[in-house]
């Protein structure tokens, strides 16, 4: 059995969350109240608590061109194969940047680089030169002590690093419904990420979530 906690969702990114898996005996399992002073994260989600039920489907690839072209030119079978939302093991929606690569990078201690890689040391530079300037002298030091060493080592072996960040999958993807009161921001989906080796190992301690929304 596989539970899923999350916490606080203030941010988009990187969400406070928890994976637990139990292969033991189910009947050694029981229902239990929350610990003592612990309280839901936010007082008005209210989810309305459902069985649910999973079953197998083929789904295509959001990226490369024969989604494109089933998105253009055949709606049926675009709905059919693309068009998917709750899932197990399933793909991560692409509004906005690199999803996996936030997965990668945040769980591979590299995660001052999140929303950074694509700038140059000059640029690094001139924003800690900046900080020190309207009086943020600690900020100023980190861009430079602890920021500015990873985005190097990162673009230096930047083919290494985004060859690995592939290795990161859905592991669970939720949509915003309705009927269960879940809405995620803006209608979008709370994703579960993981690292395929760490799933093959059934080491769930090392995830990573997502909140996806246009």
């Amino acid at each position: 059995m596989l539970y899923f906690f999350v916490g606080a969702d203030e941010q988009a990114y990187n969400i406070d969350h928890k994976v637990y898996y139990y292969n033991g005996d189910n009947r050694l399992l029981q229902k239990t109240l929350p610990p003592e002073g612990k309280r839901e994260a936010d007082e008005e989600r209210e989810f309305t608590s459902h069985r649910i039920s999973f079953h197998p489907q083929i789904a295509i690839s959001t990226e490369g061109e024969a989604y494109e072209v089933l998105m253009e030119e055949y709606e049926d079978a675009y709905y059919q194969l693309c068009d998917r939302s709750d899932a197990l093991w399933g793909q991560h929606q692409s509004f906005a940047g690199d999803t996996p690569l936030d997965a990668y990078l945040c769980r591979n201690g590299m995660e001052e680089l999140l929303f950074r890689t694509y700038k140059s040391e000059s640029v690094i530079r001139e924003e800690a030169k900046q900080a020190v300037e309207r009086g943020s002298l600690e900020y100023g030091e980190h861009l430079i002590a602890e920021v500015l060493p990873k985005l190097l080592d990162y673009q230096a072996n930047k083919e290494q690093h985004v060859k690995a960040s592939k290795n990161w999958h859905v592991l669970l993807s939720l949509s915003s419904l309705d009927e269960v009161n879940m809405c995620w921001w803006d209608a979008g989906y709370l994703e579960f990420l993981i690292d395929k080796d760490d799933l093959k190992n059934l080491n769930f301690t090392n995830t990573y979530v997502n909140l996806a929304t246009s």
